[in-house]
């Protein structure tokens, strides 16, 4: 089994990924997300260009490690900061693009 630092570069680099703690996968628009510990906490929006839109909440202390692994990574760059909230409502709105992004002017 790949350990939180597998899963979570991976995620950077554009690749899904699976353990106990931390996953990613595919939204209903095609974009790759990263969770903690289930759907409800996404650390991470990763669109088509290679911008970033994070998730800055704070939840617990294991989720507060994996957020700082992905921002540890140092080669991601965000496009935004958000809390849970404003990443889930992003997560409703189709744009793959840190420019489509701009456009909708959420």
């Amino acid at each position: 089994m790949k350990t939180n630092e597998e899963v979570i570069s991976d995620f950077a680099d554009g690749i899904q990924g699976i353990n106990k703690n931390v996953f990613s996968e595919k939204d209903g628009f095609g974009r790759l997300v990263l969770f903690s510990y289930g759907y409800h906490f996404p650390i991470a929006l990763k669109l088509d260009d290679g911008f970033f839109i994070f998730n800055k909440s704070k939840y617990s202390r294991t989720t507060s490690r994996h957020q700082s692994l992905f921002i540890g990574l140092g080669s991601v760059d965000l496009v935004r900061n958000t809390d849970t909230d404003g990443i889930k409502n992003l997560m409703r709105e189709e744009f793959r693009t840190q420019a489509e992004l701009t456009e909708l002017n959420i």
